[in-house]
């Protein structure tokens, strides 16, 4: 097979605990295993990237500078849809009312030239949108051994829906992978907290920040950051980019 090299990003996330956050550890440009990762099927799917939150009533709530990230995010989650037009895709969006309901303008004018079907996730987990079990068991059977999400909100139901993938179909060979660059969370949430003002945003998805959450002796953490971990503690691989379509 020859030499093959292996190149290891830096991750951004600044935690000794998540070093690794941009594995598993990508072969470069033209080396033999880099083709076999290519040629390995995989599937896209994109939670909730709905206007809500980019530029409906959550996002008016929380103000722009909180939801920017959040928009970068469906940037990005644009772009890889017309970088994958041959990849096997699915969205879902939560049933909120009215307008907010809706795709991002850009995204469902993509899932509407595709055909991309887009299923009604009535919980934080996808496994409880009626159709979703059904379309990734398909999936494996046509070859499907990558499934790359992104989406809203890291914090929640991307992290919530990756984690009851890995487990519901890691025993089928099913790698979950989640691109950071794709998925969205408020400003908030990416501010480092002491463990008690994190354990009370992680029952109330508000809680505030204390004096001492700027106190590193304490063992601070963001909710970003805390998902992540989360998410590989339980089998899911967290990338900063997913490059290899």
């Amino acid at each position: 097979m020859g030499n093959i090299t292996l190149t290891r990003r830096t991750s951004q996330i600044e935690d000794p605990d998540l070093d690794d956050v941009d594995t598993p550890l990508m072969p470069e440009a033209g080396s033999p295993l880099n083709r076999t990762f290519k040629m390995t099927s995989k599937s896209l799917m994109l939670i909730d990237v709905q206007k809500c939150f980019s530029e409906g009533t959550w996002a008016d709530r929380f103000g722009l500078d909180e939801v920017r990230q959040i928009r970068e995010a469906y940037d990005r989650c644009v772009d890889v849809l017309r970088l994958t037009p041959h990849i096997p895709t699915l969205v879902t969006r939560t049933p909120f009312p009215g307008p907010d309901g809706e795709l991002d303008e850009r995204i469902k004018s993509i899932t509407q030239e595709r055909g991309i079907e887009c299923l009604s996730k009535p919980g934080n987990s996808v496994l409880h949108a009626v159709g979703f079990v059904k379309w990734m068991e398909e999936r494996i059977r046509n070859g499907s051994r990558i499934i790359v999400m992104g989406g809203n909100t890291t914090t929640s139901c991307v992290k919530t829906s990756s984690v009851a993938i890995a487990r519901a179909f890691r025993a089928k060979g099913l790698q979950v992978v989640v691109d950071l660059s794709m998925c969205g969370a408020r400003a908030t949430n990416h501010k480092k907290r002491c463990p008690d003002c994190l354990e009370s945003y992680e029952m109330d998805y508000e809680g505030p920040l204390c004096d001492a959450c700027v106190d590193p002796a304490v063992g601070l953490q963001s909710p970003v950051e805390a998902a992540v971990k989360e998410m590989k503690k339980n089998g899911v691989t967290v990338v900063e980019k997913f490059k290899m379509w």
